[in-house]
């Protein structure tokens, strides 16, 4: 197919577009056809240039949008709320929490402020955002060291588990836990062991993994102890049975002030830790945990609820009558999720009202 250059296309246009135009159907598509050929244009685009609608290069530039201090103190409403999101993951969520917190009385936002927050950008709100990050890092940095710990103990565990699963390969059988490591040292160890030369050196590499993690897990331990102690607030929660330094740090961290709840059933509910409604026609109905909170507090505290259940938290921390009646029908996972849910609206009666843990009894002397 001959190519024609730009000047004598134009030419081609002017010459061929008002017979196109005059012509009836079927001689437009005999013009078209040749039209093409000379031209080696796509069919739609020589349609449109026949027809005078060749679409501008050039477009109009969009009128920049300038976002007040009204709509920046709201946004940082709606981030805190989310738990302190990116911009990528946050606007997405900004109708819901809008509605949600107007629902509840936490937010009255103008019309014009509501329709700047919802046409604002992923990279918008992160530049928006970017000051109040800066200003305040100290907390964040603080849940991080959890974060750490968790992620050590979890990489010990997977070390530990390929040492066992290499090992049950050789024809030896070790039961789970890091107890067990003594155990399997000595399996490698043993002079007359029948496990091949390769395979002491293998499982020698991976001992010696395993105890650098370890040391690792116990310097982050006494770091993450350390912090704990240095906080009031972290202090005072770990005066609670079942929280421990993690759980406090983690909600000095990742929660908002406890004055934005109006009670504990509210912070509850923004951890997730309250049951899914399925209810209609006024009959009550009743699902599995929603888990739309933040995970990290939840999780640490429905780990402390179940350090209370077992043998050594029911011989140290005396258990209440409530706690009793649940075990005795109900199974234990459940049981540990309704205690973390209590715990949680301990929390905020603690940090509301600046007070230590009491215990039932001493809080009905007094």
């Amino acid at each position: 197919m001959r190519k024609v250059s730009m000047a004598t296309r134009r030419e081609l246009v002017e010459a061929v577009g008002e017979r196109y135009r005059a012509a009836d159907r079927t001689s437009k598509g005999k013009v078209l056809d040749e039209f093409v050929a000379v031209t080696g244009l796509h069919r739609k685009h020589a349609m449109r240039i026949l027809r005078g609608k060749a679409p501008s290069r050039q477009t109009a530039r969009p009128e920049r949008r300038i976002y007040t201090e009204a709509v920046r103190t709201a946004l940082i409403l709606l981030w805190e709320a989310s738990d302190r999101l990116c911009g990528k993951r946050l606007r997405p969520l900004i109708p819901i929490l809008i509605e949600a917190m107007e629902g509840h009385g936490h937010l009255d936002l103008e019309p014009a402020i509501k329709a700047k927050l919802l046409q604002m950008s992923a990279a918008t709100i992160d530049r928006a955002l970017k000051t109040v990050r800066e200003s305040s890092p100290r907390l964040r940095r603080r849940g991080v060291a959890g974060s750490e710990l968790t992620r050590l103990v979890q990489q010990r565990t997977e070390l530990v588990n390929m040492l066992r699963a290499f090992l049950y390969e050789l024809g030896h059988v070790v039961p789970q836990g890091v107890n067990n490591l003594p155990r399997i040292a000595a399996i490698i160890t043993e002079s007359n062991s029948d496990l091949p030369e390769i395979a002491r050196i293998e499982c020698r590499d991976l001992l010696e993994q395993i105890e650098a993690m370890t040391v690792r897990i116990a310097t982050s331990d006494r770091r993450i102890k350390d912090l704990a102690g240095q906080a009031d607030m972290a202090r005072r929660l770990q005066t609670m049975p079942g929280v421990g330094p993690m759980p406090a740090l983690a909600v000095e961290a990742f929660a908002p002030p406890m004055e934005s709840f109006k009670c504990g059933r509210d912070f509850t509910a923004w951890l997730g830790l309250v049951p899914k409604q399925h209810s209609s026609g006024g009959k009550t109905r009743h699902g599995r945990v929603s888990k739309a909170g933040q995970s990290d507090i939840r999780q640490l505290l429905i780990m402390g609820a179940m350090s209370r259940l077992n043998w050594m938290g029911r011989k140290s921390i005396p258990e209440t009558p409530w706690l009793a009646r649940m075990l005795a029908r109900k199974p234990r996972m459940l049981v540990a999720i309704a205690l973390a849910n209590k715990m949680a609206r301990m929390i905020w009666a603690m940090l509301t009202k600046q007070e230590d843990y009491r215990t039932p009894a001493t809080a009905i002397a007094a």
